[in-house]
């Protein structure tokens, strides 16, 4: 019997089913983790300051082959001049620009263009608008539709959850009342933006 299960690898299945029962149950959790919101974490944080530490953050957490490290990719900063001081839970924004640097990062890599990460700041009406623009191989028409819903993925099978976006979206629609949009060209470019509403 113990050779015919290992024949038919069995006991290979049952070891894939137990792994993927695992990383369920802390998808789970991490998405419960997301859903409670508490005022106690809000303080008044500048966006730019934010964009700071998640580069910082960055350069440390996303890492790859030797290529395709955030290191090597090129930074361009255009903040405004003006101060953006935002209501915020600061923790759940770094997680939203690193979940966007971090995929921006990956993609720009499957391109032979040099890779450049363009964040800009600026103020609109009420509005801190925070654009994170990547030189990356941009979003089919057919997926752009679906960027922010759970368990959709650009990346290859097995690479991703599909709940970055997702939970990115409901971090800054829900908690914070603002606005996540995307736009790209669908061949050179994919550009993020977060607007939040100023303090």
């Amino acid at each position: 019997m113990k050779l015919l299960l290992e024949e038919r690898k069995i006991y290979k299945f049952i070891q894939y089913i137990h792994e993927s029962g695992i990383r369920i149950s802390q998808i789970i959790q991490d998405m419960l983790n997301y859903a409670r919101k508490s005022d106690k974490t809000f303080s008044t944080a500048r966006m730019q300051s934010l964009l700071e530490k998640t580069i910082n953050l960055a350069l440390n957490d996303i890492q790859g082959s030797s290529h395709s490290h955030f290191s090597n990719i090129e930074i361009v900063k255009e903040f405004c001049d003006q101060p953006l001081e935002v209501f915020c839970d600061s923790n759940k924004l770094i997680q939203v620009f690193l979940n966007i640097l971090k995929n921006g990062s990956e993609a720009m890599f499957e391109t032979d263009r040099a890779p450049v990460l363009i964040l800009r700041t600026e103020r609109r009406d009420n509005f801190a608008v925070i654009e994170i623009e990547d030189n990356g191989p941009g979003i089919g028409d057919d997926k752009i539709g679906n960027i922010f819903d759970p368990f959709f993925t650009t990346k290859k099978e097995g690479s991703g959850t599909g709940l970055g976006m997702s939970i990115s979206y409901f971090i800054i629609v829900d908690h914070h009342k603002g606005k996540l949009e995307v736009k790209t060209d669908g061949s050179s470019w994919t550009k993020f933006i977060i607007s939040l509403p100023i303090s």
